[in-house]
């Protein structure tokens, strides 16, 4: 989906865009498609929601299609999202719905790219996208990749992800950012995770952390972790905030629906 869909969706409800905030590689497209899997899987959400429909079961089947087995029994990772300056970042729509209660979610699959360059500077041309969709989002995950911050180059790594939690921080509020390590299944050293998950509080406070995996074993998917996967989605569909709105009421006449006029 794009902006004109965007337009579209919002005449009926209130969309709340998510984003997957990290470095290239950092497993935020495989983490987006298990989520969808999860949920294709069950046919649920967390709580009492239900699945209530997409607008882009094709984009979502091209996603996750890497992970699901093919005729020869074999599955892999999405493919890496490309990086254009001509490029918009792709929205994913998922609606749930508990009795007259619905949530349409957008989620947004962005090249990890446009993250690092926004995070180094946030006014340059190649960084406007990931600046519209971290300020835009309801829902910031931020992504903190195991493999890199456990690798030879963790260090540069571990600096490299600082600078995009400053950035993340001077963008947003507090309320609306949590964080997810991927490739759990990897050991980081608790020196390193205790520096990135310390600097994490120090910018937003008592934010929630999740941990999800999806072990591989010959260069191919081997287990799903769909509780962590559904605890992730549950924290998305909460609201960030409790704001509300009155109407006005100044009007002689008894119907409200006629205050509008009056109110202005």
């Amino acid at each position: 989906m794009g902006g004109k869909d965007i337009g579209f969706l919002a005449a009926c409800t209130r969309p709340a865009i998510v984003s997957f905030v990290g470095p290239h590689d950092a497993g935020k497209t495989t983490l987006l498609a298990a989520m969808f899997l999860a949920v294709f899987d069950s046919g649920d959400a967390p709580g009492n929601l239900g699945f209530a429909g997409s607008y882009s079961l094709s984009a979502w089947h091209d996603v996750s299609a890497f992970m699901t087995l093919d005729a020869e029994g074999a599955s892999s990772f999405p493919p890496h999202t490309p990086d254009s300056d001509a490029r918009v970042p792709g929205l994913l729509h998922l609606a749930f719905q508990d009795g007259a209660c619905r949530r349409d979610l957008l989620f947004a699959d962005a090249p990890g790219e446009w993250y690092s360059r926004w995070a180094r500077e946030p006014s340059a041309a190649g960084s406007k996208g990931a600046a519209w969709v971290t300020t835009t989002a309801r829902r910031n995950l931020l992504v903190a990749d195991s493999a890199a911050l456990s690798g030879d180059e963790r260090f540069s790594a571990r600096e490299q992800f600082d600078r995009l939690v400053g950035r993340l921080a001077d963008a947003t509020g507090r309320s609306n950012t949590a964080l997810v390590w991927t490739k759990s299944d990897l050991e980081v050293s608790d020196t390193m995770r205790n520096h990135v998950e310390s600097n994490f509080a120090r910018h937003f406070g008592d934010a929630p952390v999740f941990r999800t995996q999806i072990p591989v074993e010959g260069g191919e998917i081997v287990e799903a972790q769909p509780a962590a996967l559904m605890q992730v989605l549950e924290w998305t569909l909460q609201k960030p905030d409790s704001r509300t709105f009155s109407v006005v009421h100044n009007s002689p006449a008894d119907d409200p629906f006629l205050a509008y006029g009056a109110a202005r």
